[in-house]
């Protein structure tokens, strides 16, 4: 099984080597996830609050071996700038529920399932440090705290050792799964997270700036990510790969990454607007490069923003802003949000009954609940005192 792992596995690892010189700066996204999960009450997670907090502590132990923290002080900074931070530990919450959902009721979560929800976040996190990792000409402040302690070089040989032995712990971890059709299903996804950093560093103008691009990218660095773990439940539950079940919780796992990510990436905008209004739009774009409300209003009226898309080191994002109120893109957003979510909650259908499906649908209603919220980007009256969502 271990050899077979590693066939699948090392092509993988090694395309992730070489993509990194393109690997795409993103912002920090902890004050974009505050913003999302603000205010949630009732959380639909609550079902499975015990089982996320193992998965969520056993990762953090890894990590923290992975990192040797409890003899470098300076390595558990490092650590917690990636670990601490997220308000909430979405994707492994989403695979236990999925496993949750399919298991027999009032048992504990199976430890395969329990296992696969670390190795999702633990793919997650390992991306996250790799996406730390800076070129020649990258703004320091965009770093992380050993760019930050050190040097461009030494911060960049930390983050390429942290995250390439995350993904390793990720190998070691998949083969204990025992099961070959998830092995190669999950490195299927970290294959597509690769490829999706690939296509977003090369992407030209012409191609950013359309919604099909930005879904295509996403499709690949976030969606098949979730989407591979919650079939991949199924099959550790027994099912085959392409049954309806399995197939479902895919779908729902999917459109749901979909849904979550252009909420994050307009969270991120939002708060660029409150924070730093007078930024350029390169200085944005330079940590997040695709922004779901100027994608949706350039790709309506695309002659309305050749200028500002043309000279993006002198075109401040307030500008930006100011002529994206004029195509509704609000409500432009909270439609193409809840087609995803629908879908999402559709994919469900062949998922037996019970609190956890119900809890699984939940989710996607909460963010149906934010999209709408996004009626904020339509009251800003002065940009930089952008109004709180309700």
């Amino acid at each position: 099984m271990n050899q077979l792992f590693v066939l699948v596995l090392c092509p993988t690892v090694l395309a992730y080597h070489g993509q990194r010189g393109l690997v795409v700066r993103r912002a920090s996204t902890q004050d974009a996830h505050s913003l999302l999960w603000k205010d949630i009450k009732d959380s639909p997670f609550a079902a499975v609050s015990e089982d996320i907090e193992l998965v969520v502590s056993r990762t953090r132990n890894l990590v923290d071996k992975t990192l040797g923290i409890e003899s470098r002080p300076l390595i558990k900074d490092f650590a917690s700038k990636f670990l601490e931070p997220q308000s909430f530990p979405f994707r492994p919450a989403v695979v236990v529920l999925a496993g949750r959902s399919i298991q027999t009721k009032d048992l504990p979560l199976s430890a395969r399932q329990c296992l696969l929800a670390e190795i999702v976040e633990m793919m997650h996190v390992a991306e996250i440090i790799h996406d730390s990792i800076l070129e020649r000409n990258d703004d320091a402040s965009i770093g992380n705290v050993m760019h930050h302690t050190y040097n461009l070089d030494v911060g960049n040989k930390m983050s390429v050792l942290a995250g390439d032995y995350l993904l390793a712990r990720c190998s070691v971890a998949l083969a204990q799964l025992g099961d070959l059709t998830v092995v190669t299903r999950m490195a299927g996804a970290l294959e597509s997270i690769t490829e999706g950093n690939i296509v977003q560093g090369m992407a030209t103008n012409d191609q950013k700036y359309h919604l099909q691009f930005y879904k295509d990218v996403q499709a690949l660095r976030v969606c098949n990510l979730l989407s591979e773990a919650c079939r991949s439940t199924a099959i550790l539950a027994g099912y085959e790969q392409n049954s309806d079940l399995a197939q479902g919780l895919a779908t729902y796992g999917f459109q749901l990454g979909l849904a979550y990510q252009m909420l994050t990436d307009t969270a991120i905008y939002h708060r660029t607007l409150q924070t730093r209004p007078d930024a350029t739009l390169a200085s944005v774009q330079q940590k997040t490069p695709l922004l779901p409300p100027l994608i949706l209003a350039v790709d309506s009226a695309p002659d309305d923003f050749s200028t500002m898309l043309a000279t993006p080191e002198t075109t401040r994002i307030s500008d930006v802003h100011k002529a994206i109120l004029h195509h509704e893109v609000p409500q432009k957003l909270s439609a193409f949000i809840n087609n995803c979510l629908q879908s999402a909650i559709s994919g469900l259908d062949a998922v037996p009954a019970g609190s956890e499906r119900d809890a699984l649908r939940e989710v996607a209603t909460f963010f149906i609940e934010r999209a709408s919220s996004f009626s904020f980007l339509s009251s800003v009256e002065k940009v930089g005192e952008v109004p709180s969502s309700k």
